[in-house]
């Protein structure tokens, strides 16, 4: 792959509604029964109605070496917990797209997550059983979330830190690939979940309906493993997150994101996903516009890019698409109807037939091709194939732990002062003439340009601003 990725792209979900409550309509009552268990992959079928009857297959979405991140103001502690009870108690069913965590509660079955595309299921506040011997469970539907197209907004990042030339890279074409998923959840989300535990069990359960949307992809198995979660403090919210009035902005955010993943030691994950509970803005059409649903980098995967951030309503189940198609993003996948990436050889791009946006796969925003809204297209399983070739092996397998955790330096001046400003700072009667646009170079020289000179004058960047590549300046050395 090239040393350098040249000019990429943020890609941004823009969302016509918002994910508010206001989206569920309609409940009926339930009874989970159970009808029967089979020996094949330990398949238990239940009966919810008369129309639906579930084929729940365990899943498999949760490290053994999970870490569970803890906020106490700016610090965090971080330690390995067992997660095996909870893991035991998530199962999906292929062909109704559920993704359930159902368990045992005195003697009845009490189940919570996704039934199908536009329905939940939730146990209902009971005391003992009814006459049948099950718990009444709600069932309701959540309207479905209508997409329009997106915006792409410019920005430099480097893929040289994956392909370190003393590993093997990855090789297999028709094999296992493992992704890991690390979770940082906001405060309003996280305020849902009175216990670690519940809302590791809520992001299990999405995780496995991610999981379902990629069982499309042929000749290759790829699975989402959560490895991690952090719940965030107002303090360290405060390190990253960028608001616009009480919209969070999806660009800035994501850049501090990955800066703060960096710095508090949690960049080896192969994926750091941001879950907000707040609407997420960003420039659409030269606009404000709090339509946004997410954010996330094209093949950022297992590097320093390797950031998105989605919204969702806890509950609802609402950011499992967007966080599928994000993943997509950060495994080399642009939307249906896109051309190739020059940056990433071999990239064919979503411009073929059979990969057109009014075809409805889960990088399109059109709704019109039905089941495909489940699958990708053939042109962004190609996309996957290709990049996951490219990258380190280590990449596609499952290797984070708590000892991966290094803290860096927390606060670097690059970070508070911009470009522009420290142009200003050292020529203050000088006006400044340098570009909005302006970094370091690869030698973290930041090159000023004032009124009335001919050529840029050069400083030493200071630590923490960016430099050419997406990467930034620490100690001399762009990284």
């Amino acid at each position: 792959m090239k040393a350098q990725r040249g000019q990429t792209s943020i890609n941004l979900l823009l969302l016509t509604a918002t994910l508010a409550s206001s989206r569920m309509y309609s409940h009926s009552i339930v009874y989970p029964t159970f009808l029967e268990a089979r020996s094949i992959n330990g398949t238990k079928v239940i009966k919810l109605n008369d129309d639906i009857i579930l084929n729940l297959v365990p899943s498999d979405v949760l490290s053994n070496n999970f870490v569970l991140s803890t906020a106490t103001k700016l610090n965090l502690e971080h330690k390995e917990i067992d997660t095996t009870s909870i893991g035991q108690s998530i199962y999906h069913d292929e062909t109704s797209m559920a993704a359930v965590s159902m368990q045992d509660v005195e003697g009845a079955i009490e189940m919570t997550g996704i039934v199908g595309e536009t329905i939940r299921i939730e146990p209902l506040p009971f005391s003992g059983r009814t006459s049948n011997g099950g718990r009444p469970h709600r069932l309701f539907y959540v309207r479905n979330i209508l997409a329009r197209d997106d915006v792409r907004v410019p920005g430099s990042v480097n893929i040289t830190s994956r392909s370190d030339p003393t590993r093997k890279p990855f090789q297999r074409f028709s094999n296992y690939a493992v992704v890991e998923v690390y979770v940082v959840i906001d405060v309003l989300f996280s305020a849902h979940f009175p216990k670690d535990a519940d809302a590791i069990n809520y992001l299990a359960v999405t995780i496995a309906a991610v999981n379902l949307k990629y069982r499309s992809v042929k000749r290759i198995e790829i699975k989402f493993r959560l490895v991690g979660m952090l719940r965030l403090s107002n303090e360290l919210e405060e390190e990253f997150v960028t608001m616009y009035g009480t919209y969070i902005d999806g660009q800035p955010t994501l850049l501090r994101f990955e800066m703060f993943c960096y710095r508090r030691g949690l960049d080896k994950a192969d994926v750091r996903y941001f879950v907000t509970g707040r609407d997420i803005t960003g420039v659409y059409k030269g606009r404000m516009n709090a339509i946004m649903g997410g954010f996330a980098y094209v093949g950022g995967l297992c590097s320093l890019d390797g950031v998105a951030i989605g919204e969702d309503t806890p509950g609802l189940y609402a950011g499992v698409d967007i966080m599928a198609h994000e993943l997509a993003h950060s495994m080399g996948c642009v939307h249906d109807g896109e051309g190739a990436r020059t940056e990433i050889p071999g990239h064919m791009g979503s411009t073929a037939p059979e990969c057109a946006a009014y075809r409805g796969y889960l990088m399109s925003y059109s709704r019109n091709g039905g089941e495909n809204h489940h699958k990708l297209s053939p042109c962004c399983q190609e996309q996957i194939k290709i990049f996951l070739r490219l990258v380190a092996d280590e990449c596609v397998k499952e290797t984070f732990n708590v000892t991966q955790i290094i803290t860096r330096r927390l606060f670097l001046p690059g970070h508070w002062i911009s470009p522009q400003k420290y142009c200003k700072l050292k020529q203050p009667r000088l006006r400044t003439a340098s570009p909005s646009t302006l970094t370091a170079n690869t030698k973290c020289k930041l090159e000023c340009m004032y009124a009335g000179t001919n050529r840029p004058v050069k400083y030493d960047a200071l630590d923490g601003m960016r430099c050419e590549g997406g990467r930034w300046c620490e100690k001399g050395v762009c990284i």
